[in-house]
């Protein structure tokens, strides 16, 4: 199978395809929903077997 990990932390978007990083990226959204994720595939269907997701504190916050 193939495995695709996508972390999103406020500004910052990391993608590791495999075993190797695919993207680093530094994104600042600028509307309410700008951080939503959305998955799509191109040119036929696509099947996850797992889909994991986790919010993640900041480093400031102080309400662990």
């Amino acid at each position: 199978g193939f495995k695709l990990r996508v972390f999103l932390d406020r500004s910052v978007l990391e993608v590791f395809a495999g075993d190797q990083r695919y993207l680093a990226q530094r994104i600042f959204p600028t509307h309410p929903g700008g951080l939503d994720v959305k998955l799509y595939s191109r040119g036929g269907p696509t099947f996850f077997r797992r889909l994991r997701a986790w919010q993640m504190s900041g480093l400031t916050d102080t309400n662990h």
